[in-house]
């Protein structure tokens, strides 16, 4: 994730953010294993990859007036959004949320 030495001068500081890096390494590679079985090519992408490519894809995220998730469109234009699509349906298909592909 980039961190590589300490840049915060209170030690306090850095830990948090040391944690918050090993957090967000976390969360890619639990993304990367959901994303497994609906896409088994993803097994070759790196955490760099995954950030670049597969969650840099531009998009809308539709909230209801409770703040819950009802619709993700991505944007039809990336070379990769038409490959992820499937994916991501089946992984929100249980949460009622609707996955699409569209201009953005």
């Amino acid at each position: 994730m980039g961190l590589t030495k300490r840049s915060k001068k209170r030690f306090a500081a850095q830990q948090v953010v040391v944690t918050l890096g090993a957090l967000a390494h976390n969360v890619l590679v639990w993304a990367k294993r959901w994303l497994h079985d609906p896409l088994p090519g993803i097994a070759q992408f790196g955490v760099k990859r995954l950030v670049r490519d597969i969650f840099g894809i531009g998009g809308l995220v539709a909230l209801n007036a409770q703040g819950q998730v009802t619709s993700i469109v991505l944007n039809q234009a990336n070379r990769l959004s038409h490959w992820i699509l499937a994916g991501l349906q089946l992984l929100t298909s249980s949460a009622d949320v609707a996955v699409s592909l569209g201009e953005t």
